[in-house]
C-alpha cells in the first residue's frame, strides 16, 4: 500500500488541494462577511449620532427663537424707560412715589376681596 499508483497519488493530491482552496475561500468569506458587519455598525452609529445632532439643533432653534422675541421686549422696555414721562408714571404707580402737595389713597382692588 505505500506504493500506490500515480492516478491515486493525483486523487488524493487533488483533494487536498480542493480542500485548500476550499479552506481559503471560506476565510476570504468570513473576512468579507466580518467587513461588512463592521462597515454596518458604523453606518448605523453614524446615524444614530446625526439623528442626536439633529435633535439638538432643532432644540436649540427653539430656544433661540424665545431668547430673540425676549430680547425684542426687553429692548422696547429699555426704550421705554428712557422716556422720562413713562419712568415718571412707572415710579408713581410701582413705588406709590407723590408730586408735592398730592395726596395718595390706597383703595384695595375688587378682585382680591372675598365674595
Amino acid at each position: 500500500m505505500k506504493h500506490l499508483s500515480k492516478a491515486q497519488q493525483h486523487l488524493k493530491s487533488g483533494s487536498r488541494a480542493t480542500q485548500i482552496h476550499r479552506r481559503r475561500r471560506l476565510f476570504i468569506v468570513a473576512v468579507m462577511v466580518l467587513t461588512v458587519l463592521i462597515g454596518s455598525v458604523q453606518v448605523i452609529r453614524a446615524q444614530h449620532a446625526l439623528g442626536e445632532t439633529n435633535a439638538a439643533l432643532v432644540s436649540a432653534n427653539k430656544k433661540l427663537k424665545t431668547v430673540k422675541a425676549n430680547k425684542s421686549v426687553l429692548k422696547v422696555q429699555v426704550d421705554q424707560l428712557k422716556n422720562e414721562t413713562y419712568l415718571e408714571k412707572l415710579v408713581r404707580q410701582k413705588y406709590y412715589v407723590a408730586k408735592p402737595g398730592e395726596i395718595l389713597f390706597n383703595l384695595p382692588d375688587k378682585t382680591n376681596q372675598p365674595d
